[in-house]
């Protein structure tokens, strides 16, 4: 049975590299990035909520969303156990109908793209974007992290083992999409699709959704992070 990756047993919530040094060290960056944090923190495909969680630690008030059941009850265990409080929510981001709350929204580490039923099409990220900017509130930021395509292409492993689970990875050059299979010992199969963008792709849907584009960074939050890259945008007054 094939799984979507996001669902129970994943290996993403024991994914070896997602370390708490490393959470620490992607909101370090962040803060450097933007400024200190505070107010409403929208995080977009909170996953399992660790930077929810260290956000939370460092004195946000966070909403926690994510279209998985299993990443979303994951979180909840989690900040429990951490002693911290962030509200999640099982909510798709194109789903989300939320005005004018949000001082800033955070979407990171490749979440961007990893849509359920992901396309080539434009449509639904643009969708996403357009709900997230209406959850700002005017002059809010928004910081996205994901793959530059180019550059994740480039360095692409097809094959590889990653903790327990055998990994292969499958890039279509038509539509941008990659496709990672983890096969776990127990035979369990996870799958994602992700939609890969370039910067001038990334930078042409920010823009199309309303919101204004500030700066581009060649590399993730986190150290030897040079396949992804980081945008920040702002809702301007409109």
């Amino acid at each position: 049975m094939v799984n979507d990756f996001f669902s129970d047993g994943s290996p993403y919530l024991s994914h070896p590299l997602l370390t708490a040094e490393r959470t620490s060290a992607e909101i370090d960056q962040l803060e450097r990035l933007i400024g200190s944090i505070s107010g409403r923190v929208l995080d977009v495909g909170c996953g399992f909520g660790r930077h929810s969680i260290e956000l939370a630690s460092r004195g946000a008030d966070i909403t926690g969303i994510d279209r998985s059941v299993a990443m979303i009850s994951a979180a909840r265990e989690r900040s429990i156990a951490a002693g911290q409080f962030a509200d999640f929510s099982c909510v798709a981001a194109r789903d989300l109908r939320e005005v004018g709350r949000y001082d800033l929204a955070i979407c990171l580490f490749g979440t961007f793209g990893q849509l359920a039923n992901a396309t080539s099409e434009d449509t639904l990220h643009l969708d996403m974007l357009g709900q997230i900017k209406q959850a700002l509130r005017p002059s809010a930021k928004l910081v996205i992290e994901l793959p530059d395509r180019d550059r994740m292409v480039a360095k692409l492993v097809e094959q590889e083992q990653f903790g327990t689970a055998a990994v292969t990875r499958q890039f279509n050059t038509r539509t941008s999409i990659m496709t990672e299979r983890a096969e776990l010992e127990t035979g369990a199969i996870y799958v994602q699709r992700c939609r890969l963008f370039d910067v001038t792709e990334l930078v042409d849907l920010v823009h199309d959704s309303g919101l204004e584009v500030h700066q581009v960074m060649d590399r993730g939050l986190a150290p030897e992070s040079e396949s992804l890259m980081t945008l920040v945008a702002t809702r301007t007054s409109n």
